[in-house]
């Protein structure tokens, strides 16, 4: 499982360029943060994975499985912060080149592109059931069409980001904010309430830090541009105090933790670029990898031994097959 973790590690230092004296200008641009989002997929992909070979009965007892297992663990809901943060702050960015038209045209352009293809992906998820003689029911597919419930595929990423959408829509605008945050404190209260796991509310602050930050992105990069280290080593010390506390009331100390993550991702990026195509195609189609990589998954473990005897050529074919779905998932999107 080690040699995964090893492939992304070289992958990232493939093309690294460091500003020692400077600060790169297009950090937060498109070829950057699909780059950044890449790399976080992947991490995903990896962390879904280990689900299915820890659940399949593989013992992990060969070189490195430990430090793969530790590192997954370390990272816990840290590797989705960034695609919230960085939707937000995208979000906002449109809206403010963009205006009202923008926002008026959420649903059509936004929401519902993203419902219909959450749902097709749904529906093969069901085909897949089925054929494998998975037990599911009528109300389990309706509900997993909303993103509640689930038939196999994820979920609540699906559900929280269309959440972040509507809210977006209709309570904020490029001069109210305040209102539009508080309901984010709201759907976390909300989800809690539900009996929802920690994980479907305890990252998702980082969207409105993203809106936050577009919003006053000049104030803030003056400031860290300024300030740069030691600005950095707060937020390292307070995300590594924070870290190390484990009592957390209603998730927010998570909810902290991941905003400050995401601080750190992106001052590191003003400094270090990370940016090649291989992760730049990973983030770019971050959607169908996320929603479709757990069909290999699925089906390979249909047969246990596959996982049991060889992790590495479980985890090899079902990333190569969950790339090649994306690949192809331009022939059934939904625009």
């Amino acid at each position: 499982m080690i040699v995964f973790l090893i492939a992304l590690t070289i992958l990232c230092f493939y093309k690294i360029r460091i500003s020692k004296n400077g600060y790169w200008d297009n950090f937060l641009e498109r070829e950057q943060t699909n780059s950044i989002k890449g790399i976080f997929i992947l991490l995903v992909f990896f962390r879904h994975a280990l689900q299915y070979i820890a659940k399949n009965g593989y013992n992990p007892n060969q070189w490195g499985d430990s430090v793969a297992t530790h590192t997954n663990t370390a990272l816990g809901q840290l590797i989705v912060v960034l695609f919230l943060f960085y939707s937000g702050y995208g979000v906002m960015e449109a809206i403010k080149n963009k205006g009202n038209t923008y926002i008026a045209k959420m649903p059509r352009n936004r929401i519902l592109p993203t419902l219909l293809n959450f749902d097709i992906a749904v529906l093969c998820f069901v085909i897949v059931d089925l054929l494998l003689d998975i037990q599911i029911n009528f109300a389990q597919v309706l509900l997993s069409l909303t993103g509640w419930d689930s038939v196999g595929n994820s979920n609540w990423y699906i559900f929280v980001i269309l959440i972040c959408y509507i809210i977006t829509y209709l309570f904020i605008n490029e001069k109210r904010l305040l209102l539009g945050t508080t309901m984010f404190f709201v759907v976390a209260a909300t989800l809690l309430l539900s009996g929802k796991p920690e994980w479907w509310y305890n990252t998702i602050l980082s969207y409105p830090a993203g809106i936050l930050f577009s919003k006053n992105k000049e104030k803030i990069i003056g400031l860290w541009k300024k300030y740069y280290w030691s600005i950095l080593f707060t937020f390292t010390l307070l995300f590594s105090i924070l870290y190390l506390f484990r009592s957390d009331c209603l998730s927010l100390k998570y909810n902290i933790l991941s905003v400050l993550f995401a601080f750190i991702v992106v001052q590191l990026t003003m400094k270090i670029k990370i940016s090649n195509s291989i992760l730049c195609w990973f983030g770019i189609n971050l959607f169908p990898l996320y929603i479709y990589q757990r069909i290999p998954m699925m089906i390979l473990s249909y047969n246990k031994n596959i996982i049991s005897e060889n992790s590495l050529l479980f985890m090899s074919i079902s990333l190569i097959a969950t790339i090649f779905i994306a690949w192809l998932y331009r022939y059934w999107r939904v625009k």
